[in-house]
């Protein structure tokens, strides 16, 4: 416990920062935006890195449970070439995308290069240089928060969505340098099909995850007001990139090593391991909610961010992505280790009527502030859903 303590400690200080610096250019474009420009410019976001998911997340999500199967250091750095093929090759497309429709250059940038960052990341993540990770964390936050701070003017949403794309695909030449520059290539392009099939099905979940705050975004466009969509946009961001970023630190660091024990040891050192990380990772993220509501409560935050943190919108979506963040520690490593993925898109299928027709009910009825604690019981309904379905299985084998 104090080992992980201290890891959590070393992993804190390696990814808070471009946290940190992620919170800042938030802060500063609410602060220049109004709540309906903001809503704009975070949806334009959070829809491009939708698409990005759905292009690359099957190579993004098999990558850590398959990069430990390669054994020798010559098929690592082979493994590492094909990814750098992979983001070759949608770099590629990506320039073309944009030459051909001008008008959405921006969104397609953001997409790929926010997904082909988070590619490489991986594969540095899968060697467990967590420094460099965080580094190219913060080449990115860095530079976005400083071109933001020095360009961004008021109903500047499209140039955002540029400099939000720009500073990825630094991100992206970061990484790349630090991997030792792989050669980029398609030989043996086969053995990716591995990858691809345990990152295929847990990309499906992801995106079916992912629709529950796309949609939810939508449908206060179409049932809401502009300023609800800020508000809601705001507050999920914030949530993501400060409450569910404390879960996601544990996550980092707990999910290889768990895999590592899975491999070493046995199946309870697995579970044990997932176990103590999710507690970490749920104390600090529920003492961070509380932060940010005294915070606010003492007026110690900008008059436009007090007025798009609204309380009660603000601790339901908190929760909600809490709850799906610790989903991610304690239920879909267990899901992914049994060869059982499938669960996981069965989870989020299962709560998602649910999810969704209670949000546009509460739209419709004006009870706008209830769409954060709705998307809490959909993370809820996900995870139990996962769990039994699991547990069924195992009953039955």
């Amino acid at each position: 416990m104090i080992h992980l303590a201290r890891k959590f400690g070393e992993v804190l200080l390696i990814r808070a920062v471009p946290g940190v610096v992620n919170l800042l250019s938030l802060a500063i474009l609410g602060e220049r935006f109004s709540a309906g420009d903001f809503g704009i410019y975070s949806t334009t976001v959070a829809t491009a890195t939708y698409v990005g998911s759905l292009l690359l997340g099957p190579v993004i999500n098999g990558i850590l449970p398959e990069f430990n199967r390669w054994r020798t250091p010559e098929d690592q750095r082979h493994y590492a070439c094909l990814i750098s093929g992979v983001a070759l090759l949608w770099a590629i497309i990506a320039a073309a995308g944009m030459l051909a429709l001008p008008a959405f250059a921006a969104g397609i940038l953001a997409a790929v290069a926010a997904s082909a960052m988070t590619m490489l990341q991986e594969v540095l993540r899968g060697e467990l240089r967590n420094w460099g990770y965080g580094l190219v964390a913060l080449i990115q936050s860095v530079s976005l928060a400083l071109a933001t701070f020095f360009l961004v003017q008021p109903g500047d949403e499209s140039l955002a969505v540029w400099l939000y794309g720009i500073s990825n695909a630094l991100g992206v030449i970061f990484a790349y340098c630090l991997l030792g520059g792989p050669r980029p290539t398609f030989r043996k392009i086969g053995r990716l099909r591995q990858t691809l099939k345990i990152g295929t099905t847990y990309t499906l979940s992801t995106l079916i995850e992912g629709a529950y705050t796309i949609v939810a975004r939508y449908l206060i466009v179409a049932l809401g007001t502009p300023h609800l969509l800020g508000v809601f946009s705001f507050c999920l961001d914030i949530s993501q990139r400060l409450i569910g970023f404390l879960v996601s630190l544990s996550s980092f660091l707990v999910v290889p090593r768990a895999y590592k024990q899975a491999q070493e040891a046995d199946d309870a050192a697995f579970r044990r391991e997932l176990y103590i990380g999710s507690v970490v990772g749920g104390a600090a993220s529920i003492a961070t909610l509380a932060v940010v509501l005294l915070a606010r409560w003492l007026d110690l935050l900008p008059l436009h961010v007090r007025l798009l943190l609204e309380p009660m919108m603000f601790v339901g979506i908190a929760l909600a992505i809490t709850v799906n963040r610790l989903k991610k520690i304690l239920v879909d490593p267990v899901v992914v280790q049994a060869n059982r993925t499938s669960l996981i898109l069965t989870g989020y299928l299962a709560a998602a009527p649910f999810t969704l027709a209670a949000t546009a009910g509460a739209l419709y009825l004006g009870f706008g502030a209830m769409v954060g604690w709705i998307l809490l019981g959909g993370y809820l309904l996900a995870s139990f859903a996962s769990w039994i379905g699991l547990s069924a299985i195992n009953r039955k084998t």
